[in-house]
């Protein structure tokens, strides 16, 4: 069963890293939810508007669509990105990339997502990642990216 994800990006350095790299890295706390994330889930790369260090000129968006392509392994030794630790990684491949601070915004699709069920406080529920969403909710934001 494929299962549908959004991956949030509090740090712009922290995407790169994976677009670099291939993997996503996650830290040990996210252990629970990463276990049931396996190849061929895809997943939304979400930028949070502080990713870029001035949250009064960026908004959150979407950064682009990808595919897992491994299941979920511990490293030995954590990985340092953007100051902070990571100790799971997984394999992705990217469908569709936006070009950075070029995707789409997400406030103007938040009252049609099924995961935000207080659209005034939208912006809690893209906190903790990976978050495992809906299909029709991945469909939203996966044309959003690809109408943009």
């Amino acid at each position: 069963m494929m299962r549908h994800w959004v991956w949030v990006f509090g740090e712009i350095d922290g995407l790169r890293w994976v677009l670099e790299h291939d993997r996503m890295a996650f830290p040990e706390h996210a252990a629970g939810r990463i276990s049931r994330m396996e190849p061929g889930d895809r997943a939304i790369l979400y930028v949070t508007r502080g990713a870029f260090h001035n949250p009064t000129r960026d908004r959150a968006h979407l950064a682009g669509v990808t595919r897992v392509t491994s299941d979920p392994r511990q490293v030995d030794d954590a990985l340092v990105i953007a100051g902070r630790d990571f100790t799971w990684t997984v394999g992705h491949e990217p469908e569709m990339l936006m070009d950075e601070r070029h995707g789409p915004h997400v406030r103007p699709l938040v009252e049609r997502l099924e995961m935000v069920r207080r659209p005034e406080s939208w912006g809690s529920y893209f906190r903790a990642s990976p978050i495992e969403i809906s299909a029709d909710d991945f469909d939203l934001l996966r044309n959003a990216v690809l109408n943009h």
